[in-house]
């Protein structure tokens, strides 16, 4: 792999696929929960995974992405999306 085929955007791109199931896993079970049981579930896979993610693309243009499906998870879990 040369430095020609690294990308911000193949990296963001893989963090989404990550975070996508787990904001989509995060609405199905909503019904069922109380927001104090949602917020360990949001941090398990969720917020581990951007922030493993967030530290080294912060910078990028893509990161907006991110944030946008964190912050959606977010507004899931108190009532607002």
């Amino acid at each position: 792999m040369g430095l020609d085929t690294l990308s911000w955007k193949k990296h963001t791109d893989q963090l989404i696929n990550g975070l996508s199931p787990a904001c989509y896993a995060i609405r199905q079970i909503k019904p069922n929960m109380s927001q104090t049981m949602l917020t360990p579930i949001y941090y398990a896979p969720f917020h581990s995974i951007i922030s493993k993610g967030v530290i080294v693309c912060r910078n990028s243009t893509h990161s907006s992405k991110i944030f946008k499906i964190k912050n959606r998870a977010i507004r899931i879990i108190m009532g607002n999306g």
